[in-house]
């Protein structure tokens, strides 16, 4: 069983759908493997938008892995540059491999950002959030390709806060 499937749980027509999708967005990739990383990251992300966030070649934009410091220091520096209207809470429920932050406006709760380990299958927090409808966010610090771009960051945190 191929990604798709798997992460798609067996339906046809949106595993088709995605597929397509994805060959039609690399399929005006270029595949120049002679050449340095720095040269293809240059060529990478001259094709694409600030935030496209995965891809075999690491974007020039700032993202986890070119930020000279841990992933959680750059998440809790997007959070606070981007988000200082919020009270941010972190905790490290149980486990190592996950991160959570808890977002804050007056009392309430307004969004909840679990960062996790690509090895990492736990879902309680994510199910508390739907139980009390409260917003979620996941993103792994350790997935391959994956690389968290600020802006992509920033999309999701502004759409899952209303903004």
């Amino acid at each position: 069983m191929d990604f798709l499937s798997k992460l798609l749980k067996g339906d046809k027509s949106v595993q088709k759908a995605a597929k397509d999708f994805l060959n039609n967005l690399m399929a005006d990739t270029p595949s120049q493997p002679a050449q340095k990383p720095a040269q293809q990251a240059s060529i990478f992300s001259s094709k694409r938008q600030s935030g496209f966030s995965w891809g075999d070649v690491m974007p020039e934009e700032e993202n986890q892995y070119n930020f000279n410091g841990s992933f959680m220091e750059y998440f809790e520096g997007i959070f606070r540059a981007e988000m200082p209207e919020y009270r941010v809470t972190r905790s490290m429920p149980g486990t190592s491999k996950c991160v959570v932050y808890t977002f804050f406006s007056g009392g309430s709760t307004v969004l909840v950002v679990e960062l996790m380990s690509d090895a990492c299958y736990a879902k309680k927090v994510r199910s508390e959030c739907e139980k009390y409808r409260i917003p979620y966010l996941r993103f792994y610090y350790d997935h391959p390709g994956w690389w968290n771009t600020r802006a992509y960051v920033v999309h999701r945190l502004r759409n899952a806060l209303g903004r």
